[in-house]
């Protein structure tokens, strides 16, 4: 006889069948004993429980819902109703199920029918509405464990996880929050991942490490270290008995510190340092180090510029001066400038050799004539104590001048050079050259080329630069001609604003010899337009709008640290030679 094999349903009915059978073959031989042995009359029966309805195991996991529905299917059958556990049973294997068929299809609102196709995760969570909705219009009371159940669905569908968080009874879904929260940070959540955390510490719920590095390490990879260190400060402060006041890894704070410095935010970078600092396991790179200096210096904070140049030895990196403009700037924008002159002269002994560009922090807020006479008094004073000063800073104080337009102090702070012991360099001299361009003082420009060979500086490519363009703005420019050549034979090539500036005043003057000067450019590749617009002082400002430029940055923050520089830093007495007249002609 051919065998037939059953259908899976089949052979589930048949297999509950035989286990009926063996447990009605079970009673019948306890009767059977039961017989042959009467009971004592001490012995008594509990009493009879009514009949209630128990939902029976289903064979595995993936039939629970279907096991349940099947059974409330016959309950309705025969005209009765779920109680509240059936209700609860009902939801749980309702969210059980969509976990399993994970999803990202929008649940359909107002309970509307789902649409076609719709993916099984969303048909059970209409499944599990339509019993709440049931259990509603039979008076049911589902309790706290409702919640519990709905929260398992925000797995696969976060949108609810707000509402299902806001009816969450405290402390009633421990388990699932915590594998709500490994979920969020397997999946990179950082929005539901913030609101678990959250509640977790509603309801007074420690927050695991591998959920705080996790949150952490999200925000800052999102560029929200504010976030993440408001976080972290919730945690630490639901702590009120911890003995170190430090619970958060440091590992967490080492993600706060790079990112706070990547968006240079000072509050995070603070709060963070401090604790990356005690952190011997903790080495930060040049990169991190540059990150934080450029923070300090942006918000005024030479303290903590200070330590992370101090941090520069645990890597065995030479500070440089990179390294060291970031301090100067956050000494001038706390309005310690004389501390930034100071740190300024003492970069030569260091063995960094300062530049004018060195010295541009400090340039930039000396932006009237009380802050410039107030930074030489400065010098005067460092001077009178002893100190060392160095050029970088006298050529600062000059070239502040120049920026204000006042030839003036310009030439006098570079006259008074010897009485503070500082001998001019080739920077000082050009510095005053801007000043007499702005001026058009031609005669004066002359002076300092006499005082330069004097001196032995010998002049550079901007020192012949500034001269032609000296020479370009008088009504006789013939001498503009002399110092291209001898520029040239110095064997400085000239660049593109002098030769632009020559034509400019050649093609003003109806002067042939612009012919000449652009046939002369062309030939070293500069594109010189016969329609090059501006005049002489547009020529001249071509060689210095760099500096220019450099110097409108940060405008704002000079105005808001005016003040603070006018009233810390340190003053003397004013200076004869300033409050002489204005410079002769002849001078």
């Amino acid at each position: 006889m051919a065998s037939t094999s059953l259908c899976q349903p089949c052979a589930r009915h048949a297999l509950e069948a035989a286990r009926g059978a063996r447990s009605v073959s079970h009673h019948v031989r306890q009767m059977a004993s039961l017989a042959r042995n009467p009971r004592s009359p001490s012995t008594t029966l509990p009493p009879r429980k009514p009949p209630r309805f128990r939902f029976a195991a289903p064979a595995t996991q993936a039939d629970a819902l279907v096991a349940i529905l099947r059974q409330l299917g016959e309950l309705r059958a025969k005209n009765r109703l779920p109680n509240a556990a059936g209700h609860v049973a009902l939801v749980r294997a309702a969210a059980d199920y969509a976990v399993r068929r994970g999803s990202s299809v929008p649940l359909a609102e107002g309970g509307a029918s789902m649409p076609k196709g719709a993916e099984p995760a969303s048909l059970a969570f209409q499944i599990a509405l339509a019993a709440v909705r049931d259990a509603e219009r039979g008076g049911l009371d589902l309790g706290d464990e409702l919640a519990a159940a709905f929260l398992k669905f925000s797995y696969v569908h976060p949108e609810i996880l707000p509402s299902a968080l806001l009816n969450l009874p405290a402390g009633s879904a421990a388990p699932a929050l915590r594998a709500l929260a490994a979920t969020a940070v397997a999946e990179d959540n950082l929005e539901q991942l913030v609101m678990l955390v959250n509640q977790m510490l509603d309801d007074g719920m420690p927050v695991e490490a591998h959920e705080r590095t996790g949150l952490v390490r999200l925000c800052c990879q999102w560029g929200a270290p504010r976030l993440a260190l408001d976080v972290v400060r919730r945690i630490e402060g639901g702590e009120a008995d911890r003995p170190s006041g430090k619970i958060v890894e440091a590992a967490a704070w080492i993600n706060i510190l790079t990112a706070s410095a990547e968006q240079q935010y000072l509050e995070g970078v603070e709060a963070a340092w401090e604790r990356v600092a005690s952190a011997s396991a903790f080495t930060p790179d040049e990169g991190l180090i540059l990150s934080v200096l450029g923070v300090a210096g942006r918000w005024g904070r030479p303290e903590l510029a200070t330590k992370a140049l101090g941090a520069l030895g645990r890597i065995q990196v030479r500070p440089a001066e990179h390294h060291v403009v970031p301090l100067l700037e956050a000494f001038c924008r706390a309005g310690q400038v004389p501390e930034a002159i100071k740190v300024l002269c003492g970069l030569r002994v260091s063995g960094i050799a300062p530049t004018l560009a060195t010295a541009q922090p400090i340039v930039a807020v000396l932006s009237t004539a009380a802050i410039v006479d107030q930074a030489y008094y400065a010098l005067e004073d460092m001077h009178a104590a002893g100190g060392a000063l160095d050029v970088a800073a006298l050529n600062a104080v000059v070239e502040a001048s120049a920026r204000i337009g006042d030839l003036q102090r310009t030439r006098a702070t570079q006259t008074a050079a010897a009485s503070l012991g500082i001998a001019p360099d080739v920077d000082t001299f050009n510095l005053v050259l801007s000043a007499c361009i702005a001026a058009g003082h031609r005669a004066l420009g002359d002076t300092l080329f006499t005082e330069m060979a004097a001196a032995n500086v010998d002049p550079n490519a901007t020192t012949y630069e500034r001269m032609v363009i000296l020479c370009l703005s008088q009504a006789t420019y013939e001498d503009a001609f002399y110092y291209l050549e001898k520029m040239k034979a110095e064997g400085h090539v000239p660049p593109r604003s002098v030769y632009a500036a020559l034509y400019r005043k050649c093609q003003a003057s109806k002067d042939p010899r612009w012919r000449l000067v652009l046939d002369e450019a062309r030939d070293l590749g500069y594109a010189i337009s016969s329609d090059e617009n501006g005049g002489v002082s547009r020529g001249a400002g071509e060689g210095m709008s760099a500096r220019k430029a450099g110097g409108r940055e940060g405008d704002r923050e000079r105005q808001a640290g005016r003040r603070r520089a006018t009233d810390q830093m340190v003053g003397a007495k004013r200076r004869n030679f300033v409050a002489t007249g204005v410079i002769s002609k002849g001078a």
